[in-house]
């Protein structure tokens, strides 16, 4: 049996546009223009803050997109 793991779904732009939890085995389309990617852990194997909307870097990081703050 499969690990089951998030995974990042990602935009043609490089943009997070959802996460889901996948066993990365089971056949899965994520649809057209759209691919997966395995969410990044860190060493002490926690998932790294990645949130809907986040960018991915050329160097493979991601960029969280900036706060939306309530205006008066």
């Amino acid at each position: 049996m499969s690990e089951v793991s998030n995974y990042l779904v990602l935009n043609e732009n490089n943009e997070v546009v959802n996460i889901i939890v996948y066993d990365g085995v089971s056949a899965y389309d994520p649809g057209e223009g759209l691919s997966l990617e395995e969410h990044p852990k860190d060493g002490g194997q926690n998932y790294i803050p990645i949130e809907i909307g986040a960018t991915k870097n050329e160097d493979g990081t991601f960029t969280n997109p900036e706060p939306v703050l309530p205006t008066e």
